[in-house]
């Protein structure tokens, strides 16, 4: 005669506990991983605003230079000194730029200010020795 078995109970599923450890793990992890990544985006910003900056002081000076009157005008530097005015690396984020007490959003748009007779790319009022400080 065949006789049948007993099967062991034997599950290898998840348990209530393990998956209550797992979502625990994976919910720090983003609570520390998440203002790692804001900052980041943050300073990533700061320095495609620098960059701009830099940009536009260094077109500003090749003008002065050359003796071009610049009158604080975009056009007054495109397209001969720049190739394309910057716009603004991304609209409603806060960026504190490393080192000093400046706080600025990327909503504001770059302009030139005239600072003792020198032209001065600006962005949100700040020049780029404002921001350096």
């Amino acid at each position: 005669m065949l006789r049948i078995s007993s099967v062991k109970n034997n599950s290898k599923g998840v348990t209530m506990l393990g998956l209550v450890v797992v979502i625990g793990i994976g919910a720090f992890a983003a609570l520390v991983a998440a203002p790692t990544y804001q900052n980041a985006q943050a300073v990533a910003i700061g320095s495609a605003i620098a960059i701009n900056l830099r940009t536009i002081d260094e077109a500003c000076a090749l003008a002065e230079a050359e003796g071009a009157n610049l009158s604080g005008r975009a056009t007054d530097l495109v397209p001969d000194y720049l190739a394309a005015w910057p716009s603004a690396p991304a609209a409603g984020l806060a960026v504190r730029y490393p080192g000093t007490t400046v706080d600025t959003t990327t909503a504001g748009e770059f302009a030139l200010a005239q600072v003792n007779s020198v032209w001065w790319g600006t962005y949100n009022g700040h020049t780029l020795e404002d921001l350096a400080h």
